[in-house]
């Protein structure tokens, strides 16, 4: 039998919310209506593994994107989908 890894906990983080913890990378949700304009996260800030900051300037990404990073706090802007922070 294969051994098949599951993440099987993690945290939502709605708009406008921010968090700090130890995640192994997030999954960006959709929302109620989607359309283009409105189906992505905006990321404000994100700090990974390594203390590496991005803020300041947005970072976009559309409902569905699974990104692995590590990953310990983020926060999201007011307009944005939500995320599934995953451990």
């Amino acid at each position: 039998m294969a051994n098949i890894p599951v993440n099987s906990s993690g945290a939502i983080l709605s708009a406008g919310s921010s968090i700090t913890g130890s995640f192994a990378g997030f999954v960006v949700l959709s929302n109620a209506t989607p359309t283009v304009a409105n189906n992505i996260a905006n990321i404000t800030a994100l700090r990974d593994g390594n203390g590496n900051l991005t803020s300041g300037s947005a970072f976009f990404v559309y409902a569905g994107t699974k990104v692995e990073m590590f990953i310990t706090s983020a926060s999201l802007s007011s307009s944005s989908n939500p995320i599934l922070l995953y451990y």
